[in-house]
């Protein structure tokens, strides 16, 4: 087949969240931008977060707030802008669905005085505020007065439909490509060129000044390619797995963390609706990072212990569960802990980016902007009809509505 053409200012290559809005706010400031993505929009980490809008609370369990709680805090306040379409707001985010304006920690002995350590703090800007037993959730309101319930205004989103609504700022330039063909180079004028090949098998070639690489994971791979061809350090990656859990049934709902002595949370809980009027609880926190060693089998197991133990008021005897594996991909660290902010790094003609967590993908989005305007990065239409023939992807399915997903 004769190769396919086209040149664009950027490429960015991964549509989770982070690809896609830095898509969208390259493509509202005037650059040409392309999208691609191998599976589905939103799939891997994106569509397998519980869409948490953190806002630093959470990493001030310890009493008090660092510098990851500084990073985060003016989060939660620029999605919100975004999720109610006020006047100079990034991107129109008003068709996502939020699934709740507020999260909830539940406590368990001498936490109390660490919230109240954390709400003290200037830089957090979320406030953990005691609740009475009348004004807790469903799922907590049994529980006796020695467990603490506090409100936190950090908003918790569906992903699919944040997906959808993040896609719908992208534009037509959004494609399908088979990632085991895709091959990175520098052009002699130094710009990134991108040679792959879309499903049907057509080779195509796509150039840009910039190549941004959102593709989590595979973000590792392409910078593995270009290994002696770019002057630059090439950031690196690192991997923090998961082993998450689903539970299903006559379940309230509920978006909340249950924290013990620990910095992790015990268990992370948000939910959402079948069609049959079932809940499903999506699970992390401890648990899922413990559980990495565990089989399915005895991370089912582990759940349903957990929940016994931080919800005993509750009947949740005859749920039924399923687990799913995560590798969180993020920028690398020199203890392996979790990065504090988003991380970016250069690579030449190539830009490399992990949010770390969801509720960067804006941060992300204005560091690249910010360096495509300081590399004075030209505003061109683009060129050529080589798109015309690579399919577009839809939306990935959240975790729990995936073909073959099995219960027990």
């Amino acid at each position: 087949m004769p190769t396919l053409r086209a040149r664009f200012d950027v490429v960015v290559i991964g549509a989770g969240v982070a690809g896609l809005w830095t898509a969208a706010r390259l493509r509202a400031q005037g650059w040409s931008v392309a999208l691609l993505e191998a599976r589905a929009l939103g799939s891997g980490q994106t569509i397998a977060s519980q869409g948490i809008i953190h806002g630093g609370v959470k990493y001030a369990l310890t009493g008090k707030a660092g510098r990851a709680s500084a990073m985060i805090a003016p989060m939660p306040e620029v999605w919100r802008a975004c999720l109610e379409n006020r006047p100079g707001c990034e991107i129109d985010l008003s068709a996502a669905k939020v699934l709740s304006e507020h999260q909830w920690i539940w406590t368990a002995g001498g936490v109390g005085a660490r919230l109240a350590g954390a709400a003290a703090s200037k830089v957090i800007r979320a406030r953990a505020e005691r609740v009475d037993a009348d004004d807790r959730p469903a799922a907590l309101r049994a529980a006796p007065r020695s467990v603490g319930v506090h409100r936190v205004p950090e908003p918790v989103l569906d992903p699919a439909t944040l997906v959808e609504a993040l896609s719908r700022h992208v534009g037509e330039h959004v494609f399908l490509i088979d990632e085991s063909t895709l091959e990175p180079g520098i052009g002699d004028g130094g710009e990134a060129v991108i040679e792959v090949k879309d499903t049907a098998g057509a080779p195509v070639e796509l150039r840009a000044s910039r190549c941004v690489l959102c593709a989590g994971a595979g973000a590792e791979a392409v910078l593995a390619r270009l290994a002696g061809r770019i002057e630059h350090q090439t950031p690196t990656m690192q991997r923090r797995p998961l082993h998450m859990l689903l539970a299903r049934g006559d379940l309230p709902d509920l978006w909340a963390h249950c924290v013990g002595m620990s910095a992790v949370p015990r268990l992370t809980i948000t939910s959402q609706r079948e069609p049959d009027g079932r809940a499903v609880w999506y699970i992390g926190g401890g648990v899922a990072e413990t559980g990495v060693e565990r089989d399915e089998q005895a991370q089912i197991e582990a759940g349903r212990a957990a929940l016994r133990d931080a919800l005993p008021w509750l009947d949740t005897s005859r749920l039924e569960w399923s687990a799913l594996r995560i590798d969180r991909a993020e920028g690398r660290t020199p203890d392996g802990s979790r990065p504090d902010e988003p991380v970016v790094g250069d690579a030449g003609a190539f830009i490399a980016c992990w949010p770390t967590k969801l509720a960067f993908a804006p941060a992300v989005a204005r560091e690249v902007a910010a360096r495509l305007e300081h590399d004075n990065v030209p505003r061109r239409a683009h060129e050529g009809d080589a798109l015309d023939a690579l399919q577009r992807p839809g939306v990935a399915p959240l975790p729990w509505r995936e073909a073959g997903r099995t219960w027990r």
